[in-house]
């Protein structure tokens, strides 16, 4: 029976105590590898040439420079989309599961979680690609009819004439959508064990994986959300706090942009902008980079906490360790002795001399 979620995260805090670096880090790069498309997708508007309206002070240079572009609005998005499909099901994924596997490492062994990472991804590279794909196929069952309403939705948004009926196709494609990931969520929380189980049992069979996975958190979906809510709480003041900063720190700097473009002539405030905007992007994903990877980390060393609970494991103390550790010939030598000190008083070692002889002159 899974405890209450707060336990949870009580004992991930434990866990965490004095390896919250090597946890922040493999989190970090499970994140970054996940946001690649992201960053792709600057590179991808300008080998495209594709426009972006933030770029343009007024409509008419946003409507001559959307006339130039090699591509559409839709075809782009379009791109953007597979682009991120394929990145999240090759590399973001797995590393998100390799990432599990690196802190329920650390957690019952004190393992690096990055190291662990590497290791599961070289050696079960294969394996790991095949429960994804199998996991995927059984998700994709339960949430097809969603996802075709919302396919075929977006289709006749694209090839109606009418307005009034595009508007209407298009809240019934924002309403498939909405459908499609809430039972994809539900669905893909069952998988959430899944590299856990294949650690864990290295013979079994893909189907044996998946459904082991399903039977740990049948039953325990709400605990797993509860852990996630938990886990994402006490970021809500330090999001304030910077949200707070951030609008001080926007300020000042707006203030002395104006400063400085009033007493430079060949420097104007847009110019200015160009110049500071990327310093505080970059600042800006750092930051939200690390949000999220303290997020994780209380989130995954929890899930391994009720992987413990749900399988009736018990990481080993350092004392049974300790117990385990082969000995060496010098403390075994230390052990015999120690034990040859404490021998009962009436082990003699050396013949006893009759009474009569031992006080007889010589």
């Amino acid at each position: 029976m899974a405890k209450s979620s707060s336990i949870y995260i009580g004992e991930a805090k434990m866990a965490l105590a004095g390896k919250w670096q090597s946890a922040l880090v493999a989190c970090s790069v499970a994140i970054m590898v996940a946001m690649i498309p992201t960053f792709a997708e600057h590179f991808i508007s300008q080998l495209t040439g594709h426009v972006n309206p933030g770029e343009y002070q007024t409509y008419e240079e946003y409507r001559k420079a959307l006339t130039s572009s090699n591509i559409s609005d839709s075809t782009y998005e379009t791109l953007v989309m597979v682009i991120n499909v394929v990145w999240t099901l090759l590399f973001a994924v797995p590393v998100m599961l390799a990432c599990l596997v690196g802190i329920r490492q650390m957690h019952i062994e004190g393992k690096s979680p990055v190291d662990e990472m590497i290791s599961y991804i070289r050696t079960d590279r294969k394996e790991l690609y095949r429960q994804i794909w199998n996991a995927m196929v059984k998700t994709l069952r339960l949430c097809v009819i969603p996802l075709a309403l919302y396919v075929v939705f977006t289709m006749l948004q694209k090839f109606v004439d009418d307005y009034y009926a595009a508007e209407r196709y298009e809240s019934l494609a924002s309403l498939s959508k909405m459908v499609f990931m809430i039972m994809l969520i539900y669905k893909s929380m069952e998988y959430i064990f899944i590299s856990y189980v294949k650690k864990d049992n290295p013979d079994l069979e893909d189907e044996d994986v998946l459904s082991n996975s399903e039977t740990l958190v049948k039953g325990n979906k709400l605990v797993v959300c509860k852990i996630a809510v938990r886990a994402a709480l006490p970021i809500i003041p330090i999001v304030i706090g910077l949200f707070i900063l951030f609008f001080f720190l926007a300020i000042g700097a707006m203030f002395g942009s104006i400063f400085v473009a009033l007493f430079n002539d060949k420097m104007d405030l847009y110019s200015i902008f160009d110049y500071v905007g990327p310093v505080w992007y970059y600042v800006y994903v750092a930051i939200k980079v690390l949000i999220l990877a303290y997020v994780l980390s209380r989130f995954l060393m929890a899930c391994s906490v009720l992987y413990s609970e749900l399988t009736n494991y018990a990481p080993k103390s350092s004392e049974d360790t300790d117990k385990e550790e082969p000995k060496d010939e010098q403390e075994k030598s230390e052990e015999e002795n120690k034990g040859n000190d404490n021998a009962p008083e009436d082990i003699k070692l050396e013949p006893e001399i009759p009474y009569e002889q031992r006080y007889m002159p010589r």
